[in-house]
Protein backbone atom coordinates (compact mmCIF):
# COMPACT_ATOMS: atom_id res chain seq x y z
CA UNK A 1 0.00 0.00 0.00
CA UNK A 2 1.29 3.11 -0.83
CA UNK A 3 1.80 6.00 2.11
CA UNK A 4 -0.43 8.22 1.36
CA UNK A 5 -3.51 8.99 3.14
CA UNK A 6 -7.25 7.37 3.72
CA UNK A 7 -8.64 10.82 1.65
CA UNK A 8 -5.96 10.30 -0.82
CA UNK A 9 -6.94 6.71 -1.31
CA UNK A 10 -10.97 6.89 -1.48
CA UNK A 11 -9.98 9.58 -4.00
CA UNK A 12 -7.63 7.58 -6.03
CA UNK A 13 -10.43 4.75 -5.64
CA UNK A 14 -13.01 6.73 -6.52
CA UNK A 15 -11.08 8.17 -9.76
CA UNK A 16 -10.16 4.85 -10.66
CA UNK A 17 -12.25 1.91 -9.76
CA UNK A 18 -15.79 3.77 -9.68
CA UNK A 19 -17.33 5.09 -12.93
CA UNK A 20 -18.48 8.41 -12.02
CA UNK A 21 -18.93 9.82 -15.62
CA UNK A 22 -21.08 7.24 -16.32
CA UNK A 23 -24.74 8.30 -16.23
CA UNK A 24 -24.12 11.41 -14.45
CA UNK A 25 -26.36 14.37 -15.82
CA UNK A 26 -27.66 17.65 -15.55
CA UNK A 27 -31.37 18.01 -16.58
CA UNK A 28 -30.87 15.51 -18.76
CA UNK A 29 -27.99 16.83 -20.25
CA UNK A 30 -24.42 14.84 -19.53
CA UNK A 31 -22.08 16.58 -17.65
CA UNK A 32 -18.35 15.09 -16.56
CA UNK A 33 -18.12 16.65 -12.79
CA UNK A 34 -16.51 15.12 -9.35
CA UNK A 35 -20.02 15.78 -8.05
CA UNK A 36 -18.40 16.84 -4.74
CA UNK A 37 -16.73 19.86 -6.78
CA UNK A 38 -20.34 20.30 -9.09
CA UNK A 39 -21.45 20.94 -5.44
CA UNK A 40 -18.50 23.27 -4.53
CA UNK A 41 -19.31 25.26 -7.65
CA UNK A 42 -22.70 25.69 -7.02
CA UNK A 43 -22.15 27.10 -3.93
CA UNK A 44 -19.13 29.61 -5.23
CA UNK A 45 -21.32 30.50 -7.58
CA UNK A 46 -24.60 32.06 -5.12
CA UNK A 47 -21.73 33.14 -2.94
CA UNK A 48 -19.96 35.23 -5.23
CA UNK A 49 -22.97 36.08 -7.74
CA UNK A 50 -20.53 37.04 -11.00
CA UNK A 51 -22.74 38.81 -13.97
CA UNK A 52 -20.74 36.23 -16.19
CA UNK A 53 -19.14 33.17 -16.41
CA UNK A 54 -16.14 31.89 -18.90
CA UNK A 55 -15.94 27.80 -19.19
CA UNK A 56 -13.19 26.45 -21.53
CA UNK A 57 -14.41 22.48 -22.01
CA UNK A 58 -18.10 22.31 -22.58
CA UNK A 59 -18.40 18.50 -23.76
CA UNK A 60 -21.95 18.45 -23.87
CA UNK A 61 -22.98 21.18 -22.17
CA UNK A 62 -24.24 20.01 -18.93
CA UNK A 63 -22.15 22.44 -16.69
CA UNK A 64 -22.56 25.42 -18.77
CA UNK A 65 -26.28 24.83 -18.79
CA UNK A 66 -26.14 24.32 -14.96
CA UNK A 67 -24.46 27.51 -14.29
CA UNK A 68 -26.32 29.43 -16.23
CA UNK A 69 -29.69 28.17 -14.55
CA UNK A 70 -27.61 28.71 -11.43
CA UNK A 71 -27.29 32.43 -12.22
CA UNK A 72 -30.78 33.13 -13.80
CA UNK A 73 -31.98 32.74 -10.06
CA UNK A 74 -30.20 35.76 -9.00
CA UNK A 75 -30.17 37.85 -11.94
CA UNK A 76 -26.83 36.97 -13.26
CA UNK A 77 -25.77 37.18 -17.20
CA UNK A 78 -24.11 34.68 -19.42
CA UNK A 79 -22.41 31.92 -19.30
CA UNK A 80 -19.70 31.75 -22.42
CA UNK A 81 -18.31 28.11 -22.91
CA UNK A 82 -15.48 27.09 -25.61
CA UNK A 83 -14.49 24.32 -26.72
CA UNK A 84 -12.51 22.99 -30.07
CA UNK A 85 -14.53 21.28 -32.67
CA UNK A 86 -12.30 18.08 -32.60
CA UNK A 87 -13.52 17.00 -29.05
CA UNK A 88 -13.21 13.23 -29.93
CA UNK A 89 -15.75 11.91 -27.21
CA UNK A 90 -18.94 14.49 -28.48
CA UNK A 91 -20.60 13.50 -31.39
CA UNK A 92 -20.14 15.81 -34.32
CA UNK A 93 -24.46 15.09 -34.72
CA UNK A 94 -24.93 15.96 -30.62
CA UNK A 95 -27.05 19.37 -30.03
CA UNK A 96 -25.76 21.20 -27.02
CA UNK A 97 -28.59 22.32 -24.95
CA UNK A 98 -30.09 25.71 -26.13
CA UNK A 99 -30.52 28.42 -23.54
CA UNK A 100 -30.73 32.26 -24.19
CA UNK A 101 -28.09 33.45 -21.62
CA UNK A 102 -26.07 30.62 -22.70
CA UNK A 103 -23.26 31.66 -24.91
CA UNK A 104 -21.24 28.80 -26.66
CA UNK A 105 -17.74 29.74 -28.56
CA UNK A 106 -15.86 26.88 -30.62
CA UNK A 107 -12.42 27.23 -30.96
CA UNK A 108 -9.26 26.31 -28.95
CA UNK A 109 -9.85 28.28 -25.66
CA UNK A 110 -5.78 29.81 -25.87
CA UNK A 111 -6.66 31.69 -28.86
CA UNK A 112 -5.91 35.29 -28.61
CA UNK A 113 -8.64 36.40 -31.03
CA UNK A 114 -10.94 34.49 -28.97
CA UNK A 115 -10.09 36.01 -25.79
CA UNK A 116 -10.14 39.97 -27.53
CA UNK A 117 -13.94 38.32 -28.34
CA UNK A 118 -14.73 37.78 -25.14
CA UNK A 119 -13.20 40.98 -23.87
CA UNK A 120 -15.40 43.05 -26.24
CA UNK A 121 -18.82 40.86 -24.80
CA UNK A 122 -18.31 41.55 -21.20
CA UNK A 123 -18.00 45.35 -19.63
CA UNK A 124 -15.01 45.64 -17.67
CA UNK A 125 -16.98 46.39 -14.38
CA UNK A 126 -19.04 42.97 -14.44
CA UNK A 127 -17.86 40.56 -11.78
CA UNK A 128 -16.23 37.87 -13.85
CA UNK A 129 -15.80 34.07 -12.34
CA UNK A 130 -13.66 31.67 -14.73
CA UNK A 131 -13.67 27.48 -14.50
CA UNK A 132 -10.69 26.38 -16.61
CA UNK A 133 -11.64 21.93 -17.85
CA UNK A 134 -10.34 21.73 -21.28
CA UNK A 135 -6.91 20.55 -22.44
CA UNK A 136 -5.06 19.10 -19.24
CA UNK A 137 -1.36 19.55 -20.28
CA UNK A 138 1.16 21.80 -18.37
CA UNK A 139 1.72 24.27 -21.33
CA UNK A 140 -2.15 24.50 -22.07
CA UNK A 141 -3.27 25.04 -19.16
CA UNK A 142 -0.35 27.54 -18.42
CA UNK A 143 -1.78 29.39 -21.18
CA UNK A 144 -5.46 29.60 -19.63
CA UNK A 145 -4.42 30.56 -16.95
CA UNK A 146 -2.07 33.32 -18.49
CA UNK A 147 -5.22 34.41 -20.60
CA UNK A 148 -8.27 34.21 -18.45
CA UNK A 149 -6.62 35.25 -15.17
CA UNK A 150 -7.32 39.37 -16.09
CA UNK A 151 -11.14 38.45 -16.16
CA UNK A 152 -11.26 37.43 -12.85
CA UNK A 153 -12.52 40.11 -10.44
CA UNK A 154 -11.38 40.82 -6.68
CA UNK A 155 -13.02 38.11 -4.44
CA UNK A 156 -13.78 36.21 -7.26
CA UNK A 157 -12.51 32.51 -8.36
CA UNK A 158 -10.28 31.17 -11.09
CA UNK A 159 -11.07 27.43 -10.78
CA UNK A 160 -8.64 24.90 -12.72
CA UNK A 161 -9.87 21.48 -13.16
CA UNK A 162 -8.55 17.95 -12.52
CA UNK A 163 -5.47 19.19 -10.57
CA UNK A 164 -5.58 15.59 -9.52
CA UNK A 165 -3.89 14.06 -12.31
CA UNK A 166 -0.21 13.55 -10.47
CA UNK A 167 -2.36 10.93 -7.48
CA UNK A 168 -4.55 9.79 -9.56
CA UNK A 169 -2.91 8.50 -13.24
CA UNK A 170 0.11 6.97 -13.23
CA UNK A 171 3.32 8.69 -15.19
CA UNK A 172 0.82 11.80 -16.33
CA UNK A 173 3.75 13.92 -16.74
CA UNK A 174 3.66 17.36 -16.13
CA UNK A 175 -0.39 18.73 -15.81
CA UNK A 176 -2.84 21.39 -14.21
CA UNK A 177 -1.32 21.31 -10.59
CA UNK A 178 2.28 21.94 -12.24
CA UNK A 179 0.35 24.63 -14.29
CA UNK A 180 -0.90 26.15 -11.02
CA UNK A 181 2.44 26.22 -9.18
CA UNK A 182 4.39 27.46 -12.16
CA UNK A 183 1.30 30.83 -12.21
CA UNK A 184 1.29 31.49 -8.65
CA UNK A 185 5.21 31.75 -8.47
CA UNK A 186 4.17 34.98 -10.33
CA UNK A 187 0.79 35.89 -9.65
CA UNK A 188 0.60 37.49 -6.01
CA UNK A 189 -3.14 38.64 -7.00
CA UNK A 190 -4.27 34.78 -6.31
CA UNK A 191 -4.21 32.32 -3.63
CA UNK A 192 -4.93 29.21 -3.17
CA UNK A 193 -8.46 28.39 -1.57
CA UNK A 194 -7.92 25.46 0.23
CA UNK A 195 -10.45 24.70 2.77
CA UNK A 196 -12.42 24.46 -0.77
CA UNK A 197 -10.95 21.42 -1.26
CA UNK A 198 -10.60 20.15 1.68
CA UNK A 199 -14.45 20.48 2.25
CA UNK A 200 -15.83 16.96 1.44
CA UNK A 201 -12.61 15.29 1.88
CA UNK A 202 -10.86 15.23 -1.55
CA UNK A 203 -11.28 17.37 -4.64
CA UNK A 204 -10.06 17.34 -8.50
CA UNK A 205 -9.75 20.75 -8.33
CA UNK A 206 -7.83 23.54 -7.31
CA UNK A 207 -9.99 27.01 -6.50
CA UNK A 208 -7.82 30.12 -6.86
CA UNK A 209 -9.44 33.08 -5.50
CA UNK A 210 -8.19 36.61 -6.54
CA UNK A 211 -7.73 38.69 -3.41
CA UNK A 212 -9.03 41.94 -2.38
CA UNK A 213 -6.49 43.67 -1.81
CA UNK A 214 -5.04 44.08 -5.67
CA UNK A 215 -7.90 46.00 -7.27
CA UNK A 216 -6.31 47.49 -10.20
Amino acid sequence: MEDISLAEQWHKHFYQKIDWRKDLKYCGVPIFKNPNDLQIIQELIWEVMPAYIIETGTAYGGSALCYTHLMERYGGKVVITIDDSSNSYVPLTYIKPSCPNLHYITGSSISFNIKEYIKNLIPRSQKVLVILDSCHTFKHVLAELDLYKDFVSPGSYLIVEDTNTDLVIEDYGPGPADAVKSFLKENVKFERDVKLEEKFGFSFNTYLRRVVEFID
